[in-house]
């Protein structure tokens, strides 16, 4: 590949380390089960290469990143990259922490109207036990007339006296309910 184009000690060592790296692929897919996913991560150990390729290739690729890192982003403010990464990233957090009070200040409120609406619902319910007692005591007490008027009819029709019914009929009618 790379060695037989340029025939530099440089790419036949990167042409290795490409051999390697399929090779080390290819026994990994014939180890692994049939259907089953490939590792993320090979071993690294079997890749390395003489005098320290990788460790040289790491360097280059950190020292790269670096001069990426300190460019000069903004001319006017004198910001680099590296800046304005930690200033976006502050920022971010920054943001998330003021979402986070906003919800447990909305979730507080969203609380408070629930813990009100649940007392208003305990009020409603007491009043409406309240309606169902005072609506039997009113049964209770209508079918108490209803029985006394039975018992009055049914005196007059054993004595034939009308005054027990008569002074019973002018009580109730005279009563509210």
């Amino acid at each position: 590949m790379a060695a037989t184009v340029l025939r530099t000690d440089r790419a036949i060592v990167a042409t290795r380390l490409i051999v390697r790296t399929f090779v080390e692929m290819e026994r990994a897919r014939a180890s692994m089960p049939e259907g089953s996913n490939m590792p993320l991560v090979l071993e690294t150990k079997a890749l390395a290469g003489p005098n320290g390729f990788r460790q040289g290739l790491m360097t280059k690729i950190n020292a790269a990143l670096s001069r990426v890192m300190d460019a000069m982003i903004d001319p006017v403010d004198q910001t680099t990259v590296r800046e304005e990464a930690r200033e976006l990233v502050l920022h971010g957090l920054d943001a998330i922490r003021e979402h986070l009070k906003t919800t447990g200040l909305q979730n507080e409120r969203s609380l408070a109207e629930i813990r009100k609406i649940l007392a208003e619902v305990e009020t409603v319910r007491a009043e409406t036990r309240k309606a169902d007692i005072d609506n039997r005591h009113l049964e209770l007490a209508l079918l108490a007339k209803q029985l006394r008027l039975i018992v009055a009819a049914q005196t007059y029709a054993e004595t034939g006296t009308i005054d027990t019914l008569d002074a019973v009929l002018r009580e109730l009618s005279a009563s509210p309910v």
